[in-house]
């Protein structure tokens, strides 16, 4: 385990309550098609729609944030890296990539201050080959399990035998 993002149990619980207001949102928007549509003057079912569509647009745009959000980063045997995410139910979801599939590493090229100083970034972005999203890892607020580890990884620098070691 390297790295363990900030509030993970708070955006899995905001993931779930967003879905409940989506339900009861939609559940309230379609009053409108009912039998008391008559009843409603058209601006209360305008607005009723558009607090449908806005949570509609705040829960894509939560699973959007979830899908990405680095809960953790771990580096397991075999060269693999496991990143875990969240799904749109804000269960936890694992993503397990080759480990030189990290395109662009953030940290290459950079020395020990330079990595220290990039490591306060609020958001660093990661980009894996054959994975179409980006991940956002947030060091500033996360735990940092293992930071010379975290560091070399972020570099590209490749591992042998379950230890990361610099290339040479």
């Amino acid at each position: 385990m390297l790295y363990k993002g900030p509030l993970r149990r708070t955006l899995r619980l905001l993931c779930r309550f967003k879905l409940t207001q989506l339900g009861a949102a939609a559940a309230t928007a379609s009053l409108p098609l009912g039998a008391s549509a008559e009843a409603l003057p058209p601006m209360v079912a305008a607005g009723l729609f558009a607090l449908a569509a806005g949570s509609a647009a705040t829960s894509g745009t939560l699973f959007f944030f979830s899908r990405r959000y680095v809960g953790e980063l771990a580096l397991l045997p075999g060269g693999v890296t496991r990143i875990s995410t969240f799904d749109f139910w804000g269960a936890r979801a694992e993503v397990e990539l080759r480990r030189g599939a990290l395109l662009h590493p953030p940290f290459a090229g950079l020395g020990e201050a330079e990595r220290r100083e990039m490591g306060r970034a609020a958001v660093i972005p990661l980009n894996f080959e054959g994975e179409e999203r980006q991940f956002l890892l947030i060091p500033r607020f996360g735990q940092v399990v293992d930071g010379a580890a975290l560091s070399r990884f972020l570099a590209g620098e490749q591992e042998d035998d379950g230890v990361l070691n610099k290339e040479e």
